[in-house]
């Protein structure tokens, strides 16, 4: 019988198990392209960075104001992402299985794991362009 059972649910299975693939996949792409964004902006301040160092900001507080920065535009995609997934919810439940589209667990772990993920890539970038050297910077 749990032969029977488990041949019935094969292909379920399998579509299941490709269908989580993909999503990972997709998840971990996102994370990569909100890292690249954030690291292109950085880069992009480069100049301004190094005219604060000039003027005496301190390397803590320029480290600060991206990742700040990086962190409060996650918080807001990810309430805005929340926001979306939860007036779509007649659309997702039916895509779902095991799980409600409600699920506040799922959620707020998928909202925490934005913002970390987008706190560390500014915090990454931002480290490394605030040991840069003004005067080499402004060099015209």
């Amino acid at each position: 019988l749990e032969d029977r059972i488990a041949d019935a649910f094969a292909t379920e299975r399998l579509v299941a198990a490709l269908l989580s693939g993909l999503g990972f996949a997709g998840v971990a792409l996102a994370f990569l392209g909100l890292g690249a964004v954030i690291n292109h902006h950085v880069r992009s301040q480069r100049r301004s960075i190094a005219i604060r160092l000039a003027l005496g900001a301190s390397y803590q507080g320029i480290i600060g104001a991206f990742v700040k920065r990086g962190a409060t535009l996650a918080a807001i995609g990810a309430v805005a992402g929340t926001l979306l997934s939860l007036t779509l919810e007649p659309l997702l439940s039916s895509l779902l299985f095991g799980i409600e589209a409600r699920d506040p667990r799922t959620l707020s772990g998928v909202a925490i794991a934005v913002i970390l993920v987008a706190t560390a890539a500014a915090w990454l970038p931002a480290r490394r362009a605030s040991r840069i050297d003004p005067a080499i910077t402004l060099r015209p």
